[in-house]
Parts: C-alpha cells; structure tokens; sequence
C-alpha cells in the first residue's frame, strides 16, 4: 500500500499544479463592452509572492503560478521587501482595447511584465501615478518633428485585442514614506481615460491659476507694506504653489510631468521631486502659522498659544525631517495621526484667536474665519483619506469634479488650500485697506501736528530768538564793561584783537597808603566792599574824561588815554581824571568810618596794546612807559598826583605844576618828578 502511494504522489502533485495554475488561469478579469472605464481588478483574482530579498525573477515566475497566493494572506507591506503580484485579465468586447494600469501607488520600484499567450513579454516600467513619473515627452521635443517612434508614453499602457487574453505580472517594492500603499490592481481604458481626466486637469488648472495669480498680488503687496504678514503671506502662498504642483494627482505629478526632468535629481540621496513635496509641505505649515500670529497679533494678545504655536513649528520640523531621511519599518498611520490631529487642533487654536477679534469687532477677522473653516474641513477630510479611514468624501456621487474630489486626496488639499488662499486674501486686502487708511489718518495727524510743532516753533524761536538777542546784548554789555568797545566789536566781527603798538599814549596808576595795614585788620567783606564803592566811582571818573580803565590789581588801579583809539589830548584826560580820584577820596573821607589816602601817577609814552589769552580773555597794555607810570605812582605822595616829565611837558599849558626834582627810582635812576597843583 505505501508502494502505490509514492508511485501516484508525483502524479498527484502535477494534478495539483495543473489545477492550481488552471485556477489562476481561469480567474480571469473580464472586459467586455459593459466594463467601466476604470475598474478594480477584484481581490480573489490577484495572487501575490512575498520576495524578502529581492531575489526572484520572471523568468522563474512567469510559468510557475503556483508559487503565488492569495492577496488576503498577506501581512503588512514591508519597504525591504519586492512584491509580486499576478492576474489575468481577458478582452471579450466587440474591438481591441487600449488600456492602462491604473491608480498605481508611489512605488519605489516598479515594474510590469504583460504575457501574452504566445509566451511573449511586453515590459512596463513607467508609472504615471509615481512622484517620480516620467516628464512629458511634449516639454523634452519639437512637436512638429516629434515622429510615433520617438514619442515614448509616461503611461503604464498596454495593448488586448478582441478575445485575447494575457497574464499581468507587476513587480513593486514598497517606499519608505508611504507605508501601505494598496496592492489591488487598477485597469483603465486609455482613451476614454484621457478624456476623462481632461476635467480634473482643468478643476487643477483653475485651482493652481487661482494661487498663482494671488501670489503675484500677494508679491506686490508685501514689496509695497514690507510688513511680516505680507511677506509671510507671499511665502505661504509660494509653498502653497509648491506643494500641489510636487503632489501626485490622480494620474502623476505636475512638477515633473510639465515643467521640468528631475526623475534621476536626488538632494541628500532623496529624489528631489519628494524633497519638493516635503519641504514645501513643511513650509506649508509653518508659514500659515507665522502668518496667523502675525495676522491676528496672537504673540502680543494670546501669549500661551503663541507659545504652543512656537512648539508645533518645532514638532513640524520634527516630523518632516523624520519622514524625510529616517526609514522606519512601522506602519505610516503612528506617525501621520499624531501629526494631523495636531494639526487640527493648533488650527482650531488659531480659529479661536480669530474668533474672538471678530467679536472685538476687527472687521478682517471675519474674513480669516471665512477662510480657515473650509480649510480646516478640508484638511480633516485629506488627513482622513491619507490616514485610510472612512471620509465623509466616500459619500460625494460619481458626478463630473464631484468624482475627482471624491477620489484623489491630493485635489482635496489643493482645493482646501486654494480656498483659503482665496478668502484671506480678502483679509489680506481688507487688512491693506485698514492699514492704508490708518496710514493715510497717520499722515494728516503728522501733518496737523508738524503744523502745530511749525506754530510752537516759531513762537519757540521768537520767544528764544528774544532771549538769545537779551543774553547777547548782556554779554556785549559784559564785553564792553571788560574791554574798550572797538576791541570789543573787533572781537565779535574777526574773532580775534591783535596787538596794536600805540606811539603816544599816557598811563595812570593809583594804589591806597596804609592798605596792606589796613587790610590786615579790616574784615575782608568789609575790605571788598570799600573798594567796590571807590572803584566804581573811578570807573565813573574814567568814563566821564574819556579814559579807558584797563584793570584793577589789589588796591591799585590802572587806565590808558590814547588806546585803543587815539586822541591829542590823551595826557589832559588823564590829569582830570586823576584830580577827580582825589577829590573823591577827600570829600568820601569827611564822611566815612575808614579814611584813604590815594597816591597817583601819571606818565606818557609808547605801548602795545591788545588781547591776550584764550579763557577770561582781557584788554591789557605792554611796554616800559607801563612800568615808568607804576614808579610815578609809587614815588608820589597821599593825595598827591605825580608825573613825569614827558606828561608835565603835554599837560604844562593847562595845569600848573610843581618840580619835585630828579626822584631816584628803582631801576630807572634819578627821573625828573612833578606834582600837579591841586
């Protein structure tokens, strides 16, 4: 008995293949004249091979089926892994069919083997689906010689005639950022697919124009206020661009079909089309939020979210640079839940914030409200159908955009986006208006206060004008007082009294007998104000004769006739000048508790004359006819009046004067002296 069993088990296993590939064979997916455009090949008639390591090929698979299994015994997709996977799909229509592998996930590798009956292979490895699609062959070539030949389709498309039937193999392995992606297999009819899709290419066009066109006002605006809302509206506004144009739509990626080849570019050995997706993503998000805080003043008048605002941009950047350069094994959903629940309640946050300036009464609050709603409902129904969870969308009817609303993730955001971007910049606008009627209500305040500050200033000015013209009158009658009045204007006009040597002029000098004895027990404000009474007098005297005091120095006193200005009768003036100090001193004593005696001396002669230094600046006279009048004064007598004999010869036809004789002097010898008659 067991003889009979080993000789049939071969004969049993080959029944056994017969009828698991027949199995397969059999399952066929039939099209025929009623099959929809796009169509889900069922679940039951897709088998599939686990490849760890990547190390099987279609030569070993495309005649051992038996090696595949069902679909629903497949455990979570792991990116080490290649994945094969097989049907068989069968044309019973009326006319050859042009079809294509549809709503083909973002595999990292991809690749299709069609066999047909005759053992033939037709290899695909374009993925129209893919972010790194290939671009249109009408951006890379000249459409007016491009011939059939060189014109190389992005669409994973193959050819069934009228009763054929093929085996469809695809070879895939799963990308790092997408965790699980759909194993099912999708086929469309070409034609009327891009007919189809011709509605979706508008809805996307009108979305992406109506961005385009608010980023460039946006642009101006931000140029014009330079503020941090118009500029961080701009920069939203510019990833908001971005990140539609780098996501893949229901049939590819706009950046890479129709602008430029970037499939073999890679950053930081990230394929730059994800890198664009990401960072503009990213972007996306932080940038709103810098936009709402600064739109609704969140950092100034809501301190606790605007720190947990700070906080979600850091967890943002976490998060996008985690999915960008960390492969992870787990399934994508721990990652992206976290991140859009998040997302929502920091937008529901800000809705808050807004909500309460609206009732503040700030008019474009209202405006910002208006747009983050559909915004924020949009982004829950996108989050929900990226997270592959049940969306209120499945409920949308299989009607024209209606359609592609309903079944591409990515429209759902861009409309989301294009939405928002489209009320706030209502906000944004009315926001402008606002701050151009407080800059124009700005303008007019200045200009009435510049009026009034002009007012005041003028009356300022005069009033200053007044009191800069009385301190300068008391400081040129301060001037006057300490120097003769022609030095003084000299001084106010040239900045400056150079030395003049004067050839005739006559000096006096006049001190007090007793007056270091007298200073030594008389109390000194006593002392200062005695001589304060009797040199004023004297100034009075010199001024009335026409003598120019020039300076005190203790008890003496000293004058000049004949400079600064010159005049003939200059020792005259000096003699009446001196006989009145005297007779000053002698009717002041008939009177006053302390009693004075006053020597005086006179001489004429050459001198310099000028101002000397730069601090208390003074009119001062040099020359040996200033040291011959201090001897004159020092060899006269109280109450006397001494002169030399080059005075006694100006002065001798008009005063009678006595010769004293030759009075020895210190340092001059014997001088000829005389004594004015009284």
């Amino acid at each position: 008995m067991m003889m009979n069993i080993s000789r049939i088990t071969p004969l049993l296993i080959f029944i056994g293949v017969l009828v698991n590939g027949f199995s397969v064979a059999s399952a066929a997916y039939v099209i025929d004249d009623n099959s929809l455009i796009s169509s889900k090949v069922p679940a039951p008639q897709v088998r599939v091979i686990e490849d760890k390591g990547g190390t099987l090929g279609i030569e070993q698979l495309k005649d051992n089926m038996e090696l595949f299994g069902p679909l629903s015994a497949l455990g979570e997709l792991k990116t080490d892994y290649h994945y094969w996977l097989a049907t068989q799909v069968e044309n019973r229509g009326s006319i050859d069919r042009q079809l294509i592998l549809d709503k083909l996930p973002n595999w990292d590798e991809f690749r299709a083997y069609i066999i047909k009956s005759d053992g033939s292979i037709k290899i695909i490895d374009r993925n129209q689906s893919a972010y790194d699609s290939a671009i249109n062959p009408s951006v890379e070539n000249n459409l007016a010689t491009l011939r059939i030949d060189q014109f190389e389709s992005r669409y994973a498309k193959f050819d069934l005639a009228r009763g054929e039937s093929v085996r469809i193999i695809l070879s895939v392995k799963a990308d790092h950022h997408f965790k699980h992606p759909d194993l099912s297999i999708n086929i469309a009819d070409f034609p009327k697919y891009l007919e189809l899709k011709r509605q979706s290419l508008y809805f996307e066009g009108i979305m992406l124009g109506a961005i385009a066109s608010l980023l460039i006002f946006s642009i101006y605006n931000a140029i014009i206020f330079r503020d941090g809302t118009s500029v961080s509206y701009a920069l939203w506004l510019l990833s908001s661009c971005l990140l539609p144009i780098s996501s893949s739509m229901l049939d590819g990626q706009r950046l890479n079909e129709f602008f430029v080849n970037v499939s073999d570019l890679k950053i930081a050995g990230i394929d730059f089309d994800f890198f664009v997706l990401y960072v503009a993503g990213c972007l996306q998000n932080i940038l709103y939020i810098v936009f709402a805080q600064l739109f609704l003043g969140i950092k100034s008048k809501y301190p606790v979210v605007d720190k947990v605002l700070k906080n979600y941009i850091v967890f943002v950047i976490v998060y996008y640079a985690f999915q960008l350069f960390v492969k992870y094994d787990f399934h994508a959903n721990y990652l992206w839940v976290p991140f859009y629940v998040t997302h929502v309640v920091v937008l529901l946050l800000i809705l808050g914030c807004g909500a309460i300036e609206a009732l503040k009464g700030e008019r474009s609050a209202n405006f910002f409200i208006a747009g983050l709603i559909p915004y924020i409902v949009f982004r829950i129904f996108y989050a929900l159908g990226i997270v592959k969870w049940w969306s209120p969308m499945v409920l949308l009817p299989d009607f024209g955009l209606l359609h592609f609303l309903k079944n591409s993730a990515g429209i759902q955001q861009v409309l989301s986006i294009t939405l928002e971007a489209i009320v706030i910049s209502f906000a944004v606008a009315d926001r402008t208006k606002s701050l151009q009627d407080k800059v124009a209500q700005s303008i007019q305040n200045q200009k009435k206060l510049i009026e009034d500050q002009n007012r005041i200033l003028e009356v300022t000015v005069a009033e200053r004008t007044m009191e800069l013209d009385a301190k300068r009158a008391n400081i040129q009658e301060l001037l006057y007082n300490v120097m003769p009045i022609s030095v003084a204007e000299e001084l106010e006009v040239n900045g400056a009294a150079p030395p003049i040597r004067h050839d005739s002029v006559t000096i006096l000098f006049t001190d007090f007998v007793g007056f270091t004895q007298a200073s030594s027990i008389m109390p000194a404000n006593r002392m200062v104000a005695e001589l304060n009474e009797i040199f004023g007098a004297f100034d009075r005297i010199t001024e009335e004769f026409g003598v120019e005091k020039i300076k005190t120095i203790g008890d003496a006193y000293m004058a000049v006739a004949g400079a600064p200005v010159f005049c003939e009768d200059h020792a005259i003036r000096c003699a009446r000048a001196a006989l009145r100090m005297i007779d000053f001193i002698q009717d002041r004593n008939r009177t006053a508790t302390f009693k004075w005696s006053l020597r005086v001396g006179l001489h004429s002669g050459p001198v310099v004359a000028g101002v000397i230094g730069t601090k208390r600046i003074a009119y001062d006279i040099w020359g040996d006819s200033v040291n011959l009048a201090s001897r004159m004064e020092s060899s006269s007598e109280a109450n006397r009046v001494n002169i030399s004999a080059y005075t006694f010869d100006l002065i001798r036809h008009q005063f009678e004067c006595e010769y004293r004789g030759k009075i020895p002097t210190k340092g001059k010898g014997d001088i000829d002296m005389y004594f004015i008659a009284a």
